[in-house]
């Protein structure tokens, strides 16, 4: 797996992407960008990052495993915090904002990791 033939695949479908000595940073759409690690063992290391500004941890720059995470433990200390303000009263009104946030995680998380492991999927192939 040459470093060469990653640069080439990049070029032919006009990735976006910045060289810096043995990795190449691949920068996806919204704020996502993959890193491809030329190690000496002539092996590939690839790994993702979502930098600011993104639609899942905002100014947070993390993993997308990571994200997903955050995003659980999130969801779940609104959910307790939405359940309690429930108790409390009838506060139905704020449910269908517990219900975008919820769905507004769920659809970019999927976004994020069908577009990693796709682009994974295809620069893979073609390096074969």
């Amino acid at each position: 797996m040459s470093k060469e033939k990653a640069l080439n695949f990049l070029d032919t479908f006009d990735y976006q992407y910045e060289i810096q000595a043995s990795e190449i940073i691949v920068y996806l759409d919204l704020h996502q960008k993959v890193i491809l690690n030329f190690s000496p063992e002539n092996n590939i290391r690839i790994s993702d990052k979502l930098t600011r500004w993104n639609f899942l941890t905002g100014i947070v720059e993390m993993k997308l495993k990571q994200a997903i995470l955050y995003n659980f433990f999130g969801c779940l200390i609104v959910s307790f915090l939405f359940m309690w303000i429930f108790h409390e009263g009838n506060n139905l009104f704020l449910l269908p904002f517990l219900l975008i946030i919820f769905l507004w995680i769920v659809f970019f998380s999927f976004y994020y990791q069908l577009q990693l492991e796709s682009f994974k999927t295809r620069i893979l192939i073609y390096m074969k």
